[in-house]
C-alpha cells in the first residue's frame, strides 16, 4: 500500500511539472496562445485516463482477491462436509454396538449361525474402518488434527480385532458373554466420547482457517497462508507415514 502511494505521488508531481511546462510555453510570446486550451485539455484528459486506469486496476485486484478468498473458503467447507460424510460410515454408537446387543437375543447355548453373524459383522466393520483410514489421508486442510483422526480410527480397528472376535469363545458361557459385551459397550462409549472431542477440534481448525483466509488483505497474504497450510499438511503426512510404519511393525 505504501509503495502504491509513493508511485501515485510521483505521477502527480510529473503531471504537475508537465502542465507547468506547457503553461510556460503558452506564456512565451512566439507561442501560439490559441493552443493553450488544447494543451491543457490534453494533459487533463491524459491524467484522467491514468487515474481511471489505476482505479480500474485496483478494483480488479480487489475483485480477484475476493473471488480467490471465496473459492478457498468453499474448499475448506467442502472438505469439512466430506469429513463428516467419511466418519458417518462408522461414527455411530448404535452402529458400533448394535450387533453385540443382538448376541443377547435367543438361546444362550453355542450357535454356529451366531458365530458366523459375529465374524461377518466384525469383518464388515473392520473393512469400513480401513476404508476410512485411507480416506483420512486425502484431507488437505486439517493438518493439526489429521493424525489424531487416523490414530483414533486405527485404535478402533485394533480394538475390534482384539475383542470382538474373541466373543466367539464366550458363546457357551452366558454370564461370561454378558460381562464381555458390557465391557465392550463401555469401551466403545468411551471411544466415541474421545472421538467427539477430535471431531470438535476439526471443526474449530476449519473455522479458524476460514477466519484467517477472510482476514487476508492481499494476494500475497493469501498465498503465504495457503503455502503454510500445505507445508503443515506435508509434515502431518510424514508423521502419519511414520505412525503407520511403527504400527505395522507391532
Amino acid at each position: 500500500m505504501k509503495k502504491f502511494f509513493n508511485f501515485r505521488v510521483v505521477w502527480i508531481i510529473l503531471a504537475i511539472c508537465a502542465f507547468m511546462f506547457n503553461l510556460c510555453l503558452a506564456i512565451i510570446p512566439d507561442f501560439n496562445k490559441s493552443n493553450l486550451l488544447t494543451v491543457i485539455s490534453g494533459w487533463v484528459g491524459g491524467i484522467s485516463t491514468i487515474i481511471l486506469g489505476v482505479i480500474t486496476y485496483r478494483q480488479n485486484k480487489v475483485y480477484t482477491l475476493f473471488i480467490n478468498k471465496r473459492d478457498t473458503v468453499n474448499l475448506l467447507r467442502e472438505e469439512y462436509v466430506r469429513f463428516l460424510s467419511t466418519i458417518s460410515k462408522f461414527y455411530d454408537y448404535n452402529y458400533l454396538t448394535g450387533f453385540l446387543i443382538k448376541l443377547r437375543l435367543g438361546p444362550a447355548e453355542k450357535n454356529e449361525i451366531k458365530e458366523l453373524q459375529l465374524v461377518g459383522n466384525c469383518n464388515s466393520l473392520t473393512s469400513v474402518l480401513v476404508q476410512v483410514s485411507n480416506e483420512v489421508q486425502t484431507f488437505n486442510y486439517m493438518p493439526k488434527n489429521k493424525k489424531n483422526i487416523l490414530v483414533k480410527v486405527v485404535n478402533l480397528i485394533d480394538y475390534v480385532n482384539s475383542n470382538y472376535y474373541n466373543l466367539v469363545a464366550c458363546f457357551n458361557y452366558d454370564n461370561k458373554l454378558h460381562k464381555k459385551i458390557m465391557k465392550i459397550l463401555d469401551d466403545i462409549e468411551k471411544w466415541c466420547d474421545e472421538f467427539y472431542i477430535v471431531k470438535r477440534q476439526i471443526k474449530l481448525e476449519i473455522d479458524e482457517l476460514i477466519d484467517r483466509v477472510n482476514k487476508c488483505n492481499n494476494h500475497i497474504e493469501l498465498e503465504k497462508l495457503l503455502v503454510g497450510v500445505d507445508f503443515e499438511i506435508k509434515k502431518a503426512n510424514a508423521e502419519i507415514d511414520d505412525f503407520r510404519k511403527a504400527h505395522d511393525k507391532n
